[in-house]
Parts: C-alpha cells; sequence; structure tokens
C-alpha cells in the first residue's frame, strides 16, 4: 500500500539494511555525512503500528525475525526489557509526534539499549541528525564521531583510520539517500572494518 506522500508502508517486521563496504560505496564521496563508531549487525528492532484506536508493538532481531516472548532464553529476556524499558517511550512519542508506524532499531550496549536507526517506511529511514534531535530526547542514541563532507582530505582520513576515524566506522548522509546494489535500493550507509 501507498501513502499519499509516496511512501510505503511497513508490512510487518523487516530487516536491518546491509552497510555497503566503503570501497564499493563511490556514491557517499562529497556527501554530508554522520560518521559513527561501528555498532554491530546484531540488535533489537520494535515495529509500532497504529490502526484506528488500536496500537501493536512487536519486538524481534535485526534479520526480520519476531522474537517469541513466551520463550525461554537470552535473547527473550533482552527483547522483554526492551519492550520493558523502552516500549512506552515508542508509544508515546509516535502519538506526540503523529507517526502511525516505524520501526525502531536499537542495540545492547552493557545494560542498556542505544537508538541507532528509525525506518518511517519501506523506502525512508530517518536522517541520523533527526534521529538524534527528535529521538534522542527519549532514547539514548550513539555518539557520533563527526559531521563531515566526504571530500578527498577527510575520505584519505576514514581509508587510512587517522584522526578521529581510527577503529571500526558507520558513514551515513545527513539527509536519507538510497543506493542501488545489485538491483535493490538500499540505505546508502557505508560501513569500514579495519
Amino acid at each position: 500500500m501507498v501513502n499519499q506522500s509516496g511512501l510505503s508502508d511497513l508490512p510487518t517486521l523487516l530487516p536491518y539494511p546491509a552497510l555497503i563496504p566503503l570501497d564499493a560505496c563511490s556514491a557517499i564521496r562529497g556527501v554530508f555525512c554522520y560518521s559513527f563508531d561501528h555498532y554491530g549487525d546484531i540488535g533489537f528492532s520494535v515495529l509500532i503500528s497504529k490502526k484506528d484506536d488500536a496500537t501493536r508493538l512487536l519486538v524481534g532481531d535485526w534479520k526480520g525475525n519476531v522474537i517469541d516472548l513466551c520463550n525461554q532464553g537470552a535473547e527473550t529476556i533482552a527483547a522483554q526489557k526492551l519492550l520493558t524499558t523502552q516500549g512506552e517511550a515508542i508509544i508515546k512519542l509516535c502519538r506526540a509526534a503523529r507517526i502511525d508506524q516505524a520501526q525502531f532499531f536499537f542495540v545492547l550496549s552493557g545494560d542498556n539499549f542505544v537508538l541507532v536507526d528509525v525506518q518511517l517506511s519501506l523506502n525512508k529511514f530517518a536522517g541520523p541528525g533527526m534521529v538524534r534531535d527528535v529521538f534522542g530526547s527519549v532514547f539514548k542514541t550513539q555518539e557520533i564521531i563527526g559531521i563531515d563532507v566526504l571530500d578527498g582530505d577527510v575520505m584519505d582520513s576514514i581509508v587510512t583510520g587517522t584522526s578521529k576515524f581510527s577503529g571500526n566506522l558507520i558513514l551515513k548522509p545527513s539527509c536519507f539517500r538510497s543506493a542501488s546494489v545489485d538491483g535493490s535500493l538500499i540505505p546508502l550507509y557505508a560501513e569500514v572494518i579495519r
């Protein structure tokens, strides 16, 4: 289903999109981007959807699998903790912002859940500035290493791992963009693994 705005509804839990290795991501050169320490590829997601007066929360992993909260195990315990500690805040924030559906992606850092991304529709994620400025008032968000245009000098520092760009990184455009990879459109998120 396509909304009037051209954004497609989220049908169910979706997997977190693949990150593009920097050496295969020429489209990110010259783009104004946020850089973050790499948060890995394992996390939890919460899908909120509102229809009429009913609000539904689904929790799952980053592969798009729903976690059965009646099961035993560490993953279920973490998912229950996520809903207990963040569920009410997700509902209140979405009501206040008049968001009928969204998928929130969290990583577990120590004992805290850190919000790293918000998918607003099938074809749109919140920009990292929006995640920090809007959702960061409610949830712990990831620390920003820098906000830079990825020009020659900055790209050299990223590739060589010098200055503030040491370690594994994730680079996200300040305004959401897509890239075509193997015929599919995915978020223009680049990663640097050292």
